[in-house]
Protein backbone atom coordinates (compact mmCIF):
# COMPACT_ATOMS: atom_id res chain seq x y z
CA UNK A 1 0.00 0.00 0.00
CA UNK A 2 1.10 3.70 -0.56
CA UNK A 3 0.41 6.22 2.03
CA UNK A 4 0.08 10.35 1.48
CA UNK A 5 -0.65 11.52 4.92
CA UNK A 6 -1.40 10.89 8.63
CA UNK A 7 -4.15 13.02 10.72
CA UNK A 8 -2.56 12.28 14.41
CA UNK A 9 -5.79 13.28 16.26
CA UNK A 10 -9.66 13.23 15.11
CA UNK A 11 -13.17 13.62 17.01
CA UNK A 12 -15.03 13.79 13.97
CA UNK A 13 -14.19 10.95 11.71
CA UNK A 14 -15.09 7.77 13.67
CA UNK A 15 -18.80 8.69 14.88
CA UNK A 16 -18.53 8.40 18.84
CA UNK A 17 -14.61 7.75 18.72
CA UNK A 18 -11.33 9.58 18.85
CA UNK A 19 -9.39 8.27 15.77
CA UNK A 20 -6.30 8.80 14.14
CA UNK A 21 -6.75 9.16 9.89
CA UNK A 22 -4.46 7.16 7.35
CA UNK A 23 -4.71 8.10 3.76
CA UNK A 24 -3.65 6.18 1.20
CA UNK A 25 -2.53 7.48 -2.03
CA UNK A 26 -4.67 7.38 -5.15
CA UNK A 27 -8.03 6.94 -6.31
CA UNK A 28 -10.01 5.23 -8.94
CA UNK A 29 -12.39 8.36 -9.29
CA UNK A 30 -11.86 11.68 -10.89
CA UNK A 31 -14.33 13.87 -8.87
CA UNK A 32 -13.98 17.31 -9.42
CA UNK A 33 -15.22 18.17 -6.37
CA UNK A 34 -12.83 15.95 -3.93
CA UNK A 35 -11.87 17.38 -0.55
CA UNK A 36 -8.52 14.71 -0.55
CA UNK A 37 -7.00 15.78 -3.92
CA UNK A 38 -4.03 17.26 -1.88
CA UNK A 39 -3.24 14.12 -0.31
CA UNK A 40 -3.50 12.16 -4.33
CA UNK A 41 0.01 14.20 -5.35
CA UNK A 42 3.16 13.34 -4.98
CA UNK A 43 3.87 12.93 -1.63
CA UNK A 44 4.71 9.23 0.01
CA UNK A 45 4.87 8.20 3.43
CA UNK A 46 6.50 5.13 4.10
CA UNK A 47 5.23 2.35 5.87
CA UNK A 48 7.62 2.04 8.88
CA UNK A 49 6.88 5.97 9.32
CA UNK A 50 3.20 4.91 9.22
CA UNK A 51 3.49 1.95 11.88
CA UNK A 52 5.89 4.48 13.97
CA UNK A 53 3.04 6.62 14.32
CA UNK A 54 0.39 4.00 15.04
CA UNK A 55 2.63 2.72 17.49
CA UNK A 56 3.26 6.10 19.20
CA UNK A 57 -1.15 6.36 19.61
CA UNK A 58 -1.66 3.14 21.43
CA UNK A 59 -3.71 3.52 24.54
CA UNK A 60 -4.47 7.48 22.98
CA UNK A 61 -6.78 6.66 20.23
CA UNK A 62 -9.62 4.50 20.19
CA UNK A 63 -9.84 3.76 16.67
CA UNK A 64 -8.06 4.10 13.02
CA UNK A 65 -10.23 5.52 10.11
CA UNK A 66 -8.41 4.21 6.78
CA UNK A 67 -9.20 6.75 4.47
CA UNK A 68 -8.20 8.45 0.81
CA UNK A 69 -7.84 8.38 -2.04
CA UNK A 70 -9.39 4.99 -2.30
CA UNK A 71 -8.27 2.34 0.03
CA UNK A 72 -9.51 -0.63 -1.57
CA UNK A 73 -7.45 -0.47 -5.07
CA UNK A 74 -5.01 -1.63 -2.68
CA UNK A 75 -4.93 -5.74 -2.48
CA UNK A 76 -3.19 -6.10 0.85
CA UNK A 77 -5.37 -3.94 2.36
CA UNK A 78 -6.91 -7.23 4.46
CA UNK A 79 -3.72 -7.09 5.56
CA UNK A 80 -3.00 -3.33 6.99
CA UNK A 81 -6.44 -4.00 8.99
CA UNK A 82 -5.11 -7.43 10.62
CA UNK A 83 -2.10 -5.24 11.48
CA UNK A 84 -4.03 -2.33 13.31
CA UNK A 85 -6.32 -4.87 14.65
CA UNK A 86 -3.49 -6.56 16.29
CA UNK A 87 -1.81 -3.30 17.86
CA UNK A 88 -5.34 -2.93 20.18
CA UNK A 89 -7.68 -0.29 17.26
CA UNK A 90 -10.70 -0.63 15.58
CA UNK A 91 -10.87 0.02 12.44
CA UNK A 92 -13.20 1.94 10.27
CA UNK A 93 -12.97 2.46 6.25
CA UNK A 94 -14.09 5.24 4.12
CA UNK A 95 -14.67 3.81 0.62
CA UNK A 96 -16.26 4.40 -2.72
CA UNK A 97 -17.58 0.91 -3.08
CA UNK A 98 -15.49 0.40 -6.33
CA UNK A 99 -14.34 -2.93 -5.30
CA UNK A 100 -17.31 -4.76 -3.69
CA UNK A 101 -14.54 -8.24 -4.00
CA UNK A 102 -11.99 -6.18 -1.46
CA UNK A 103 -14.69 -4.67 0.56
CA UNK A 104 -16.16 -8.15 0.90
CA UNK A 105 -12.90 -9.88 2.18
CA UNK A 106 -12.37 -7.10 4.84
CA UNK A 107 -15.87 -6.59 6.06
CA UNK A 108 -15.54 -8.87 8.64
CA UNK A 109 -12.20 -7.55 10.12
CA UNK A 110 -13.75 -3.74 10.36
CA UNK A 111 -15.75 -2.48 13.28
CA UNK A 112 -16.95 0.10 10.86
CA UNK A 113 -17.56 1.24 7.21
CA UNK A 114 -18.80 4.25 5.42
CA UNK A 115 -19.34 4.47 2.04
CA UNK A 116 -19.88 7.48 -0.35
CA UNK A 117 -22.83 7.78 -2.38
CA UNK A 118 -21.57 10.20 -5.13
CA UNK A 119 -25.32 10.08 -7.10
CA UNK A 120 -28.22 8.49 -8.40
CA UNK A 121 -27.12 5.17 -10.49
CA UNK A 122 -28.40 7.01 -13.61
CA UNK A 123 -25.83 9.90 -13.24
CA UNK A 124 -22.58 8.14 -11.61
CA UNK A 125 -20.44 8.99 -14.39
CA UNK A 126 -21.77 12.56 -15.04
CA UNK A 127 -20.68 13.28 -11.36
CA UNK A 128 -17.45 11.34 -10.85
CA UNK A 129 -15.76 12.31 -14.11
CA UNK A 130 -15.23 8.92 -15.13
CA UNK A 131 -16.53 5.38 -16.36
CA UNK A 132 -17.98 2.97 -13.76
CA UNK A 133 -19.08 -0.41 -13.06
CA UNK A 134 -22.66 1.12 -11.15
CA UNK A 135 -23.25 -2.89 -10.38
CA UNK A 136 -20.04 -3.00 -8.30
CA UNK A 137 -21.66 0.05 -6.30
CA UNK A 138 -25.38 -1.74 -5.70
CA UNK A 139 -23.42 -4.88 -4.75
CA UNK A 140 -21.40 -2.84 -2.29
CA UNK A 141 -24.61 -0.91 -0.68
CA UNK A 142 -25.91 -4.37 -0.62
CA UNK A 143 -22.47 -5.87 0.77
CA UNK A 144 -23.03 -3.87 4.10
CA UNK A 145 -25.97 -2.88 4.52
CA UNK A 146 -26.34 -7.11 5.13
CA UNK A 147 -23.01 -7.06 6.96
CA UNK A 148 -24.04 -6.89 10.32
CA UNK A 149 -20.79 -3.73 10.32
CA UNK A 150 -21.89 -0.20 11.86
CA UNK A 151 -22.12 1.55 9.21
CA UNK A 152 -23.22 4.63 7.58
CA UNK A 153 -23.80 5.57 3.51
CA UNK A 154 -23.17 9.66 2.76
CA UNK A 155 -23.70 11.82 -0.17
CA UNK A 156 -22.11 15.04 -0.23
CA UNK A 157 -24.47 17.90 -1.83
CA UNK A 158 -22.48 19.20 -4.41
CA UNK A 159 -23.54 21.70 -7.12
CA UNK A 160 -25.68 20.02 -10.03
CA UNK A 161 -27.22 17.51 -7.66
CA UNK A 162 -30.84 18.20 -6.57
CA UNK A 163 -32.99 17.01 -4.09
CA UNK A 164 -34.96 14.47 -6.52
CA UNK A 165 -31.49 13.55 -7.02
CA UNK A 166 -30.80 12.99 -2.75
CA UNK A 167 -34.35 10.99 -2.69
CA UNK A 168 -34.16 8.43 -5.30
CA UNK A 169 -30.44 7.74 -3.76
CA UNK A 170 -31.99 7.31 0.13
CA UNK A 171 -34.34 5.04 -1.44
CA UNK A 172 -31.01 2.96 -2.71
CA UNK A 173 -30.02 2.68 0.57
CA UNK A 174 -33.56 1.55 2.89
CA UNK A 175 -32.69 -0.47 5.52
CA UNK A 176 -29.39 0.67 6.31
CA UNK A 177 -28.39 2.07 9.64
CA UNK A 178 -27.75 5.47 8.83
CA UNK A 179 -27.84 7.72 5.32
CA UNK A 180 -25.87 10.92 6.34
CA UNK A 181 -26.50 14.45 3.31
CA UNK A 182 -22.65 16.49 3.83
CA UNK A 183 -22.30 19.68 2.58
CA UNK A 184 -19.39 20.39 0.19
CA UNK A 185 -17.84 23.37 1.85
CA UNK A 186 -20.36 26.80 0.86
CA UNK A 187 -21.08 25.51 -3.39
CA UNK A 188 -24.35 23.61 -2.67
CA UNK A 189 -27.35 25.33 -3.87
CA UNK A 190 -29.72 27.39 -1.90
CA UNK A 191 -32.67 25.63 -3.48
CA UNK A 192 -31.03 22.79 -3.04
CA UNK A 193 -30.13 22.71 -0.04
CA UNK A 194 -33.77 23.58 1.09
CA UNK A 195 -34.92 20.66 -0.65
CA UNK A 196 -32.53 18.83 1.25
CA UNK A 197 -34.26 19.98 4.39
CA UNK A 198 -37.71 18.95 3.13
CA UNK A 199 -36.18 15.21 1.99
CA UNK A 200 -34.51 15.09 5.81
CA UNK A 201 -38.35 15.95 7.12
CA UNK A 202 -39.97 13.25 5.39
CA UNK A 203 -36.70 10.47 5.62
CA UNK A 204 -36.86 10.47 9.56
CA UNK A 205 -40.36 9.69 9.80
CA UNK A 206 -38.65 6.01 8.62
CA UNK A 207 -38.10 4.59 12.30
CA UNK A 208 -35.65 1.84 10.73
CA UNK A 209 -33.08 4.55 9.46
CA UNK A 210 -31.45 7.39 11.23
CA UNK A 211 -31.20 10.21 9.30
CA UNK A 212 -28.70 13.25 9.48
CA UNK A 213 -27.46 15.85 7.77
CA UNK A 214 -23.96 17.71 8.44
CA UNK A 215 -23.12 20.90 7.89
CA UNK A 216 -25.99 22.17 6.18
Amino acid sequence: MYYSAITKTSNEDYPGKICGVVYTKGCNLNCAYCFSKETLGTQLISQDEVFSFLKSRIGKLDAICISGGEPTIYKDLYTFVIRLKMLGFMVKLDTNGTNPEVLEEVLPVLDYVAMDIKAPIHRYEEIVGCSVDTRKIEKSIKLISESGVDHEFRTTLVPGLTGEDIHEISKSVAGCRKFVIQLHREEAEPQSKESVFAIMEELRRNPECEYCARGL
